[in-house]
């Protein structure tokens, strides 16, 4: 794993360039599904592409705890830049209910005498078996076509 880097500027930058170019999963998995897939697989297509922002944040969950140590690990240069701070509130809020269950999760357990390593393993798990029941749930549903059962 990566433990630091000579500039962490250009390792921003870097991981905010791999997030937008999965934004255009993102944003519309059921037009994606619908082009590039037949109808029996559109289930699974819809389900992998919707799963794929909480695996950023199951990575994020695994990495967090080695790339920030202290306080001082994480810079402010970008609360700086007045269009990235309009982008991070917009977007931000779309997922804001689980962001901030992943950041209670870690402040629940470190205080009552967890690792900072045991709470990001714990939202890795949490996210791990939502991706596993949401691909479950997928394969069900393209089966049976029990959309609005299984919802």
């Amino acid at each position: 794993m990566i433990t630091s880097s000579q500039d962490p500027f250009a390792f921003l930058m870097g991981g905010q360039s791999l997030c937008a170019l999965a934004q255009t999963l993102v944003i519309s998995p059921a037009k994606l599904a619908a082009l590039w897939f037949p109808e029996r697989q559109r289930a699974p297509a819809n389900t992998i592409c919707t799963v794929s922002n909480p695996l950023g944040i199951l990575v994020a969950n695994l990495l967090s705890p080695t790339l920030v140590k202290k306080e001082e690990d994480i810079p402010l240069m970008l609360a700086r830049n007045e269009a990235y701070v309009i982008l991070a509130v917009c977007s931000g809020g779309s997922i804001g209910i689980f962001s901030s269950f992943s950041s209670l999760l870690e402040q629940i357990l470190c205080v009552n005498g967890y690792s900072s390593e045991f709470a990001g393993l714990c939202g890795a798990l949490f996210i791990a078996f939502g991706v596993l029941g949401a691909l479950a749930l997928g394969l069900y549903v393209d089966r049976t076509k029990h959309f609005t059962g299984a919802v």
